[in-house]
């Protein structure tokens, strides 16, 4: 079951698998950026030696999974009955943050973000009437990102990640945030069922 929006419309996917350990974003190279060589294989490049082809290639793949998300939910809010300028994420430009710490995090959001690092590159889309922009974050933008507080007398901290996340880089207020595999949740397919469920989650109450 989805949980109903919060004041903050923060939403989750039910069946989504538990992120990854430990598990950062590449860094890419500055010189060439994470869009670079759009038209290269990107299972090659995963595949290849070379680090800044393989945070390109993850990079790229993640940047077309946010496209395909949005893309399912604006045709899931439409064949409810819908129109998509119900949906939270119409009312402005947002945007999507994917955070490596203790998994992978897909975050939508409005609150300003860790200012731009040089040379770094910001995927942009545009599906009417959604527009966003991509940033990826890790711990060579914010130092311990995704490091658990030590626990007291051996016992586990009381919160989990999934809720430290997003607050780690100064998010608070959350459109949606979804935990991923990087390792192989990152299909088209599994995109378009998580767009499917969120959409039920971002329309705008009625009034």
């Amino acid at each position: 079951m989805i949980a109903p929006p919060s004041d903050d419309a923060h939403a989750s996917v039910p069946g989504a698998p538990p992120p990854a350990d430990d598990d950062p974003i590449p860094e890419a190279d500055p010189a060439t950026g994470p869009d670079a060589n759009p038209e290269a294989d990107p299972e090659a490049a995963a595949e290849s030696g070379d680090p800044a082809a393989r945070a390109r290639a993850l990079r790229q793949q993640l940047a077309a999974y946010v496209a395909a998300l949005h893309e399912a939910c604006v045709a899931a809010t439409a064949e409810a009955g819908h129109e998509p300028s119900d949906l939270l994420l119409a009312d402005a430009p947002f945007t999507v943050a994917i955070i490596a710490g203790r998994g992978l995090h897909v975050v939508a959001t409005r609150d300003e973000l860790p200012p731009l690092r040089d040379h770094e590159q910001v995927p942009v889309g545009h599906l009417p009437p959604l527009e966003w922009s991509v940033r990826f974050v890790d711990a060579t933008v914010v130092p311990g990102l995704g490091a658990r507080p030590a626990a007291v007398g051996g016992d586990q901290p009381e919160h989990d990640p999934v809720d430290v996340a997003p607050r780690d880089i100064g998010i608070e207020h959350v459109l949606y945030h979804l935990r991923l595999d990087a390792a192989g949740e990152l299909s088209t397919h599994h995109a378009m069922h998580a767009g499917t469920a969120l959409a039920a989650n971002l329309v705008r109450p009625a009034r």
